[in-house]
């Protein structure tokens, strides 16, 4: 049986002022490039290793690529029952998008199953937590000013929690965003760059 179903917006780019049509990287259906073969640059690059650290068992497992349905804008969703990330290959264009994308749905996979205590992600604050926990590491990781960062992170967060918790999401965003903000448990790594609130 599965549990709910977190669908990430997809927002990151356009409320962080980053855009990866510029990129210089393949996209994805240029000379035949395809999800798999971005989805295993991701997991080998330093940010995918990183991210994969804490996530038990055989990572691979748990994403699938596949083509996802018009009635959202989710560029990944993550399956709280089964464990598994699925990565909308039909709204990932390239790389970067896919790599920010799977970094935020590892968030979900890591609060969910290892984190302890582990969040419930049916529940309204603890989805909202772990969408602001998994905007930082997604979409906003890259956004260098810090208050920058907050603002993507608490845009993407709330379009995310809103997105499955219409009417109360985007106001939990607001009222857990300090706490859970600070909250980087367990991928804290000064090789990133990223600086404490």
């Amino acid at each position: 049986m599965s549990g709910p179903v977190l669908q990430s917006n997809g927002y990151g780019s356009r409320y962080c002022g980053r855009s990866h049509r510029h990129t210089g990287q393949p996209v994805m259906n240029d000379e035949g490039a395809s999800c798999e073969r971005f989805l295993e640059a991701v997991l080998e690059g330093q940010r995918g290793r990183l991210m994969t650290r804490y996530i038990p068992g055989d990572v691979r497992r748990r994403i699938v690529c596949q083509d996802c349905s018009d009635d959202n804008n989710a560029r990944a969703t993550f399956d709280s029952g089964t464990g598994r990330v699925t990565l909308c290959r039909n709204r990932i264009r390239d790389v970067a998008a896919l790599e920010d994308a799977l970094c935020h749905e590892f968030v979900h996979v890591y609060d969910a199953v290892v984190k302890e205590p582990r969040l419930d992600l049916s529940n309204p604050d603890d989805l909202a937590c772990s969408e602001i926990r998994a905007a930082f590491w997604g979409e906003c990781l890259r956004v260098q000013d810090d208050s920058q960062r907050k603002h993507c992170v608490h845009r993407v967060a709330a379009a995310a929690a809103e997105n499955n918790f219409p009417g109360i999401g985007a106001r939990l965003v607001r009222s857990l965003f300090r706490k859970c903000y600070r909250d980087r448990a367990p991928w804290h790594d000064p090789s990133l760059n990223v600086t404490s609130e």
